[in-house]
Formats: C-alpha cells, structure tokens, sequence
C-alpha cells in the first residue's frame, strides 16, 4: 500500500516582492513605494534564482551566481536618482491625491503643500533641473506607472513622449529611459501595449519623436489594409523632431531588448525579427561609436565582448514562445538568421561559440521537416533500427548524407569549431536522427531544454551541469536514455529502451518516466480514436477530412502503432504497462513527480478519480482533502502555492469532466446540481456551491485570477462543449437555455480576463466562436418559439437573453477579431492600424530598411480560427462582413498561407473555410441535420451582389484553388454540424 504524503507540497518558483524583502536600489525604493499605495499591477514579480542585470554586469559573473547586492554609489554620485524622487512622490502625494482623508479645505491642501515640500526640496528641484524635468513631471510619471492595464500605461506614454516641451529654460525629453523601462517590467504586457512601446523604443534609437496621435486612425478592416500608412512613412515625416531623447548606451539598450523578447515570446513572436533589426542593425551605431561599425577593424576586447553579446542574443531567440511554440518557430529562425547575418560583417567576422551553436541547434530541432528530412523520413523500415529501406530505384543513389538534418549539420559544424560533444549534444543529436552509435533514430520534433550555460559562455559543459556527470559512463546517461525514448514510433520502440536501461541496473530518472509516460499516453489515445473513429474533436466545428494525410513519425506526439509482420516488431520482454501501473512503479522506487510531470498526468487523466489520485501522490494536499469535501475544503488551503502548470492543469481536469448530455459529473449515482449564477460586476457567484467540477474550477480560478490564458481558456471550452449541462431539469427547453446561459457567462468570463490585462489569443478566440454558434442556434430557436404551458417570468427572461444574444453576440466577435488582430482603434484606446505586407521602394528613400517596420498584424489566424468566425458570421447572416473578412484574406494571403503550411494539412483546411462561405451564402444550410429550427424555416439567400464580389476575390487567389464546386459544398454539409 503506498503511504500518501501528509505534507502540504509548496510552490516557490515565483512570489512578489514584500517590503522587507525589497533590495536597497532606486528601482526597488521605487517598487515598495508603489506596494504600499496599492499598485500591484504595475509592480514587476520578483523570479528566484532570477539576477537583475540592472546592476549586474553578465560579464563579470563567475561559475556561481552571485548573490543579489545592494545598490553602491559610485565616486562623485548622489543619493539621489529619478526613481527615489518618484517613489517619495508616489509615497506620499501621488497616492494621496483624490483621497477622501484629503479634502478641499484650507487645512488639508496645507498639509498637501507641506508634504509636497518635503517631498520635493530644494536639492530635489536641483536634481531634476539639472536633468531638464520639472515638478510637473513627477506627476506625469507617476499617471503612466500606475496605470491598471499595460495598454493604459503605454499609451500615457507615447501620448506625453509626442507633446513639445513648454517650460521656458527646460531642454529635456519629457519621459526618462528609467520610466521607459520600469513599463517594460510590467508581468504582463498586452500585444497592442508592446507595439506602442516597440515604436516608442524605435523612437528611442533613431532618436526622433514618437507621436500616438499619429497612430490613432479610426479605420476597418477594409481600410486597415492600405498600404500609405503611418507605419511605412513615419521616419519620412519632416514635422519630426530630431534630438529628442539622450543617447542610450550598451546595457541600457540590451536591458530594453531582453525585457522586449520577454514579452514577445508571451503575446506577439512576430514581432521577435523587428526585435532582433534592433540589434543587427542599429546596436552598432548608437552604442559603441563609429569606431566600432560593421566595416571598421575590430580588436582584443572588443571581439570577446560582441562575441559574447551576439550569441547570447542567438540563445534568447531560442527561447520557444508561450504562443504555439512550434507554429512560431519560423520567426525564431528568421531572427537568428538576421543575427548571424550580421555578425558575418564585422571585420574578422565573429565566431560563433557553443552557446550560439546550441541556440540554433535548438532552433532546428524545433523546426518543421524539409523536404529532403520527409524524403528520408520515408525510407526508414519499420523495424528497429530504422535502417534505410530502399523502396524506388532512384534511392540506391541516395547515402548517409541524404540522411543529415539540419540540426546534425549544425553540430558538425561545431565540432569543426573544435567544440566537443557533450550530454546536451548527444541528447540534441538521438532526436535530431542518429544515435550515438550512429545507427538511425526517429527524427522527433522537439523543444529541449536550454543548455546550463550559466552567465558565462567559457564554462566547461560538465562543470555546468546541475548534477555532477563526472562517474557517470556516456552510455548511463539518463539524460541520454530520456531522449532515446522520445526518439521512438511506437510504446514498444519505447518500452524496450526503457527496460534496457533498467537491464543495466540502474534506475529510470524522472525524465525516461515522463517520456515513457508520454508514449503510453498516446498510444491510449490512438486505441481510443480507433474505437470511436469519425467522431470529432470538442473544437472543431467539422470532422477531419478523410483524405488527411498521415504525419511522419516524429512530427507531433503521436505514436504509431506496432508493425503486423513479427519480423519488424521489436522484441520486449514484456508488454508496456498502463499509465496507473507505470505511475505506481515510479513511487514505489521513491521517485516523485516533477511540477511538469504532474501537471501532464492530471491534465490527460482517464478520470477525476485518476487525477486527483496523481495530485495526491504529488503532495499537494492533505489526505481528508480528495473526499467530497473537496469541493468545501479546498478554501482552506493556499491556492497560490500550487505551481502555475499544476494548477492549469488541475482546471483543465475538472473543466473536461464537467458535466454534459450523457455523461455525469462527479459521482455516477450523484445527478449534476443547477448552477445559478448572478451577474453582478463581472463576477460569478454561485448561489449553492456543490459538487460540481465545472464548479469548483470557477472557485479556484476567481480565486487565484492567475495572469495567464491557458486555465481561462479550459473554462471557456468547457462552457462551449456541446451538450454542456448548466441545470439538471431534462428535455429540450433546458438544452436551449443552457446553451444561452453558457454565452453569457463566456463574456463575463472574457471581461475578468481583460481586467487582468490578458486578450483573447487566437485559441479562446476559437472557442468563443463555438460557444457562440451553439447560443445563436439555441436563441433562435427560442424567440421562435410561438407558446408554452411554461411561460411565465423566467420564460420571458430567457426569451429576452436570446434577443440579446442574437443582436449583439456577433458583434462581440467581431470586436474580438479585429482587436486580437490590431486593426480595430477604440474610442478611448487609439492603436495603430495594420498594415500591408507590401509596400512600394520608393517609400524608403529615406535610407531605412523596411526590415525595421513592426509586423502587421497582432496575431494571423490559423485556417481553424477563421472556419470558426466564417461559421458564426454565416448562421448570423452577415454577409457584409463576410466580404469584408474574405477581402482581407485574399490581401494577407501569403501571410495566412505561411501560417496554414506550418499547420498539418493546413491547405485543406484554408479550402474548407472558402467551402463554408459558398456554403452560408447559396445554400439554404438549416434544411439539413435540423434539430432546434423548424425544415419550413429558410433563410434568405445572400445578395448576388456579395455572392459575386466574393467569387472574384476567391478566384483571383491562385492559391486558394478557385471558386468551391458543388461536390465540396455537398460533403461539407453531410460532415458538417448543421442545425
């Protein structure tokens, strides 16, 4: 019998700072100040094990990291800085101004000047003269830190960095660089907030003034396109001014990019190529003089600095982003290609060294398979070692070499460079498609962790490492053995490596039993999807077409099932365990899971049970905690000590098995409660918390308001399954209301999201849209309704809701879309628009390269996304925007392409988004597969005008493949989900 821990399992990976424990440095008197006046948005988390390079050189760092020291004044400096002053400032006037202890009257706007006196004496005034601030400024900065949300703060900014300075004998800019970067701080940042303070940063380096008003262009979609915009002629503008902000030096401009890639890889990895233009091109003139250009000789010092600097940017562009790491790849790619670009220019060239030829080892293993790696890909038997298997007369011709991947050809170039291959490298190289012996594995897309280079590119690997390697023989290496099994197609591939491993008396580590527990996991996954083939995915709107085509191994976590012919099957001993046995195994030898291992358990647990079982054993609570009493107890416990990827997991646990038509939610001899939930400021309240897992997750996220998408978007996919039950009465009349009711707790989900500063990303953006064309369904079906013996108040209320949903719905959607792609300008938060991806030469007479302009576009939606809005746009009949969004695809074309060729089989899915909107606009869609509209009800066909605008755009695409015929409409509706 295992014995279940009794301790309470604490997280320490992130806390904030608190006023003791803030370091004695003018950023940290500047973050205590805004902790006591009650600004927590605007204070930056303190990360462990984390160094501020504010006040650390990289360089100079030893083996060890150093321990955070207080701030020192240089010789001949004050104590006295900008952020001191504005931290007493914020301290003790700015938080103070409004407050109802602060009246009108005489007595009280004494003691404000008083205060203001003390605050600002006269060796303050002194201070920020000399620097070319006034009082007023004070003020100023403190509007833009404190603001609530990062779209607030950068657009305070940018509005003041645009304004002329008034105060007679004052020559300074108006927003100091240390205010600049205390924004950048910021947890979070928003995608339309990192554009502002990109163009402010460009600004910054081209030392030219930064206007918001310019960016305010009150445009649509339509319009949002053109190309003679103010992003593509900003630089030309006369009315400009120059010299308007101090040069900034080296680190300041470094700190200001790692704080931008921070952000980048979290809301916007587009935007990771114009980050890195800012390195590549403009680092050079602005920081170290003209000494130091490209052309110009470099020495001694000045190579090791670059060298250094260079190639640890190369491995900040590794850094997979938060948003669809593997789609995004490309743009890391394209960064470092620019970065490596560059330092080919100097004179000698600089060297790449380890740490550089890790991040683009890295990069690559990431990246999608050429066409020579599915080529190879292909000859490999299904036997193991997957030796070359000719299988056309033309492959005879084809070696060893046909076999090298980009990744491995990269390694070899660093062992030219005389680099040795250590632990990392032979990990890097089993997944990349050959073994240490040199026998062939399975080419596996991989993100792998980042080498433990420490802050020192000099270290030797194995001094490096977090557990001492040194006794250990190469072919022991568990590192090694973890990778061999990921470098695997099928459980038994994996499970023979595995128990090879323990063959040789040694014991698995937790990695091998995180990838074994990955292998088994799918491998249940495909045994499930093969009993219950043709049936689709809780997101999709459509079933997978039947012509999909199969991924080769490697290219996902899929596994593939064992070859027929014994003479190919694998030898194991004995047959792969299940998941639980696995896990029951791995306690019994003492091991206990990782924060990433348990959350992967208990996210694809078999059932509640199961993953509350996983948590257990993972420590995180108490025993009496996993009874009923769950659902009462949990309150009582810190929510916030539970680590981020285990509480999202736990979310996505409960949201899956949330109660829907068919299924029960906790306790199968237990009937699913009614929830009620008041609308009352954006906030759930349930009126009788029970035991209901969709439930409990609402309590833990309104709880914990983590600032991160992933546990709201589970809520808002469990809110959209359908058949998802909201009350236990049975029948038809409850469906439809549950599916209303489901929307309007959507939005008010979306709403807390936005108050912490977190927008849609393209995955909630798909869900919202299901949730969506399930209520506008059920509210037809509702105001159509012409009586019944029910009616009474509560039958209005829900006849009213579903007005409410059928008038306003799709234009929540259509705000989300254009606002999620940065082309929408609000009233109060102007932004700048999108732009074409194309433009004229003659628009950069001015000497930039256009490689400098920001992306157009916040997000590009995959063909999933826009088959989802097309769907919702279509049952609303809305066929203005309708053309309108096909306008605007056939003006991003190459840009939605790139993005469907790094999907699987996104080109047929980009052809289903153009067969449903033949499909909305020609065919009477409701007439087939109804099931809450009445067959005498049929919408009206779409104007002729739009149906042939609509065609010439689609038929002017090449790409696209032409005008749907009436073969792909039909399969589409027999395999679509119609009313």
């Amino acid at each position: 019998m295992l014995q279940r821990p009794l301790k309470l399992r604490l997280h320490k990976a992130r806390r904030w700072r608190t006023s003791s424990a803030v370091p004695s440095t003018p950023s940290g008197s500047l973050i205590a100040a805004l902790q006591s006046a009650g600004h927590y948005s605007a204070i930056p988390p303190d990360y462990v094990n984390k160094l501020d390079l504010s006040y650390i050189d990289p360089k100079s760092v030893g083996r060890k990291r150093p321990q955070k020291t207080k701030f020192q004044l240089l010789p001949g400096q004050t104590a006295i800085a900008l952020q001191t002053i504005l931290a007493r400032f914020i301290r003790h006037v700015y938080s103070n101004v409004g407050d109802e202890k602060w009246s009108s009257t005489a007595v009280d706007k004494q003691r404000l000047d008083d205060t203001l006196l003390k605050v600002c004496n006269e060796e303050v005034l002194a201070y920020l003269q000399s620097r070319g601030h006034t009082i007023e400024d004070l003020m100023t900065w403190s509007w833009i830190i404190t603001a609530v949300l990062s779209e607030e703060a950068a657009t305070r900014l940018m509005m003041i960095a645009g304004k002329e300075r008034v105060a007679p004998g004052i020559k300074g800019n108006l927003i100091p660089t240390s205010v600049f970067l205390f924004v950048l701080r910021r947890e979070q940042v928003s995608a339309q907030a990192l554009r502002l303070l990109m163009l402010h940063g460009w600004s910054r380096i081209y030392n030219k003034k930064s206007n918001l008003w310019a960016t305010k262009i009150g445009v649509n979609l339509e319009e949002a396109t053109m190309p003679d915009s103010w992003s593509a002629r900003r630089w030309k503008s006369s009315e400009l001014a120059t010299g308007m902000y101090p040069k900034m030096d080296e680190k300041t401009i470094m700190i200001m990019i790692i704080r931008f890639l921070r952000h980048a890889r979290k809301v916007w990895p587009q935007a990771l190529v114009s980050i890195a233009a800012m390195i590549s091109t403009h680092i050079n003139n602005l920081s170290f003089g003209a000494q130091d250009l490209p052309h110009s000789p470099l020495r001694g010092k000045r190579i090791r600095h670059l060298t250094f600097l260079y190639n640890r940017i190369l491995s900040l562009l590794a850094m997979p982003s938060s948003i669809n790491p593997y789609s995004t790849v490309p743009y890391h790619q394209r960064a470092q290609f620019n970065i490596l670009k560059h330092m080919s220019t100097f004179r000698p060239p600089l060297p790449i060294n380890r740490e550089g030829y890790r991040a683009v080892v890295k990069i690559q293993l990431a990246h999608k398979k050429t066409l020579q790696e599915c080529d190879w890909a292909k000859m490999k038997a299904s036997s193991w070692p997957p030796w070359k298997e000719e299988r056309l007369g033309i492959d005879v011709d084809k070696g060893v070499e046909h076999g090298i991947s980009r990744a491995t050809e990269a390694m070899f170039r660093m062992n030219e460079a005389g680099y040795a291959n250590s632990s990392w490298e032979k990990v890097a190289s089993i997944l990349a498609g050959w073994d240490t012996d040199k026998s062939p594995t399975i080419q596996t897309r991989s993100i792998i962790r980042r080498a433990p280079v420490g802050l020192q590119t000099n270290l030797r690997d194995e001094s490096e490492r977090k557990h001492n390697r040194e006794s250990i023989a190469a072919e022991d290496d568990p590192d090694v053995w973890a990778s061999r099994i990921r470098a695997t197609r099928t459980v038994q591939e994996a499970w023979a490596c595995f128990i090879a491993y323990d063959d040789r008396q040694l014991s698995p580590t937790q990695e091998m039993y995180f990838a074994m527990f990955e292998k088994i996991y799918f491998e249940r996954n495909n045994q499930n999807y093969r009993e219950n083939h043709g049936t689709s995915s809780e997101l999709e709107s459509l079933s997978t077409p039947k012509d999909v085509s199969r991924p080769f191994p490697g290219d996902g976590k899929e596994v593939s099932p064992a070859p027929l012919s014994p003479y190919e099957a694998i030898y194991v001993p004995s047959q792969p365990p299940s998941l639980d046995e696995l896990f029951d195994r791995m306690l019994k030898n003492g091991i206990r899971p990782t924060d990433k291992c348990l959350a992967f358990l208990v996210s694809h647990a078999a059932s509640l049970h199961a993953g509350l079982h996983f948590l257990r054993a993972g420590g995180f609570f108490q025993d009496d905690i996993f009874d009923v009493a769950i659902y009462r107890r949990i309150g009582d416990h810190r929510i916030d000590d539970i680590p981020q990827n285990v509480f999202v997991a736990l979310v996505k646990l409960l949201c899956r098995f949330a109660a829907t038509k068919g299924h029960d939610s906790l306790h199968e001899a237990e009937a699913s409660p009614e929830l009620h939930f008041a609308r009352s400021k954006a906030q759930l309240k349930p009126a009788a918390f029970t035991s209901s897992p969709l439930l409990l997750a609402f309590k833990l996220m309104y709880s914990r308001k983590p600032p991160y998408r992933p546990p709201w978007n589970a809520l808002l996919s469990a809110l959209a399954r359908h058949g998802a039950i909201l009350s236990p009465e049975q029948g038809k009349h409850m469906r439809i209301s549950d599916d209303i009711l489901s929307w309007n707790i959507s939005i008010e989900v979306v709403q807390q999201m936005r108050k912490l500063d977190l927008q849609l990303d393209m995955q909630g953006f798909q869900i919202i849209c299901t949730g969506l064309e399930k209520a506008l369904l059920a509210s037809r079906t509702r105001v159509r309704s012409n009586g019944s013996k029910r009616n009474g108040p509560r039958t209005i209320d829900m006849k009213k809701d579903a007005r409410d949903v059928l008038q306003h719905g799709i234009e929540f959607i259509k705000a989300a879309f254009k606002t999620m792609l940065g082309v929408f300008a609000g009233p109060t938060s102007p932004q700048p628009c999108a732009l074409h991806s194309k433009y004229n030469d003659r628009q950069y007479n001015n000497g930039i390269d256009p490689s400098v302009l920001l992306p157009s576009l916040l997000a590009i939606p995959g063909p999933s996304q826009l088959h989802a809005y097309i769907r919702v746009l279509g049952i609303s009949g809305d066929y203005d925007e309708l053309l309108v969004l096909i306008t605007w695809m056939a003006m991003f074309a190459p840009e939605l392409q790139a993005i469907a060729d790094e999907a699987r089989n996104g080109r047929k899915l980009l052809r289903r988004c153009l067969v449903a909107v033949r499909m909305f606009l020609e065919y009477h869609w409701q007439s087939s597969h109804i099931s809450y509209a009445s067959r005498a009800f049929e919408e009206p066909f779409a104007p002729q005008e739009i149906i042939a605008q609509i065609k010439n755009v689609v038929e002017g695409i090449e790409s696209w493949g032409g005008w749907p015929g009436d073969e792909e409409v039909r399969v589409y509706g027999e395999k679509g989900r119609f009313p």
